[in-house]
């Protein structure tokens, strides 16, 4: 039965497709084991993988250190070590008190709020389009008062949960600490014997083997290191287009807070910035203030644009890969599974690329000779 199958496929497609599409499933097979299978560990490994990948990530600093200092691998790396960690914490530590003070101060503004001042502000602000609903509804505003109100309650709860999540989660976890602890140390002692790791890695190959290796993490790499810039730069924008509109132009409180969230929200791709913006329109709307309102739109439609100039310049060139593939990828992902889905998807395809650009100079003649022969 599959010999038929097999012979009628082979009757209607060309030998090379035929080819491809084998690699093609069986690379597939053994990328989704391996996926599924990280996955399913991340939640035990992920400190030895971040611990890993900011060792390898800190090489070059780690090599320059003994080439100028000439001092010994060990305390060269352990310098290296502290250094980036330093930075890190550094910035974090910064950040983290300004956006818990800011929440802090959102937070008891909150619960300073006349609900009822709220509810009659919603009611006079949407009173104003009278013209519109007494063609509809001349008593709308008496009968839906309460579930004016109810909406403005739960949306001011919700926000009120939010920062209190956030303000809690803000404080001293022990489990969050042994997690970083273990990290630094892991950083330090991949960061030391990486050497080794790389000579006792690559032994269980044999040298074609490790050319072959070698050549997909030389790929893997760039290209990595292209995306994480790439969609860094991206972020780093809106980050930065943000923080200046919200404190500089339009004097809103809270802007590095929001900014940050922006930025976090604008990495997700079903919400995006807009679920920082809009809110924040309505509420100005509501409060009277059509001018910060207006600004708001404003800069919103700004960040879109320069959002949609800018990604598919930086990520397609990055890639290599056509943007409508992305694309379909991410959709037909966020429809059966979600983010996973797209993720899985994404992934799948920039490994599929990279699998396929260091094949073996023996697999490329074959394939560039099957060909043209045809």
């Amino acid at each position: 039965m599959m010999d038929k199958i097999r012979s009628s496929f082979n009757d209607i497609f060309s030998e090379s497709f035929m080819k491809s599409a084998r690699r093609f499933g069986i690379f597939a097979i053994f990328y989704t084991i391996a996926f599924v299978a990280f996955f399913w560990t991340a939640a035990y490994t992920f400190p030895f993988i971040i611990a890993f990948i900011i060792a390898l990530s800190i090489q070059p600093l780690v090599k320059l250190l003994k080439e100028r200092i000439g001092i010994s691998n060990g305390i060269t790396s352990l310098i290296a070590s502290v250094l980036v960690y330093i930075l890190f914490f550094t910035l974090i530590f910064l950040l983290s008190y300004k956006m818990v003070s800011e929440a802090k101060q959102m937070l008891s503004t909150l619960t300073t709020i006349d609900i009822n001042y709220v509810t009659q502000l919603v009611k006079e602000w949407i009173s104003r389009f009278d013209i519109y609903l007494k063609y509809i509804d001349p008593d709308f505003i008496n009968k839906n008062s309460s579930q004016i109100t109810d909406i403005v309650k739960n949306a001011l709860g919700m926000l009120g949960r939010v920062l209190n999540k956030f303000l809690s989660a803000a404080g001293s976890i022990p489990l969050w600490i042994a997690v970083i602890f273990i990290t630094i140390i892991s950083t330090y002692f991949f960061t030391r014997d990486m050497d080794k790791i790389k000579n006792s890695t690559f032994g269980i190959f044999s040298e074609k083997g490790q050319q072959r290796v070698l050549n997909v993490l030389e790929e893997g790499v760039s290209l990595f290191v292209k995306i994480v810039k790439s969609y860094a730069i991206i972020y780093m924008i809106t980050f930065v287009e943000t923080l200046v509109g919200f404190s500089l132009i339009l004097r809103i409180k809270y802007a590095v807070i929001l900014s940050i969230v922006a930025a976090v929200f604008d990495i997700i791709p079903v919400l995006g910035v807009g679920a920082v913006y809009w809110p924040l329109v309505v509420i100005y709307a509501i409060l009277g203030d059509y001018r910060t309102s207006i600004g708001i739109m404003i800069l919103y439609v700004f960040v879109v644009i320069v959002r949609y100039i800018v990604e598919p310049k930086l990520v397609s060139t990055s890639l290599g890969i056509h943007p409508v593939l992305l694309l379909a990828a991410i959709f037909a992902g966020l429809m059966t599974f979600g983010v996973s889905g797209a993720i899985y998807l994404i992934v799948m395809i920039i490994a599929y690329k990279i699998f396929n650009k260091t094949k073996p100079d023996a697999q490329l003649h074959e394939d560039i000779n099957t060909r043209t022969t045809q």
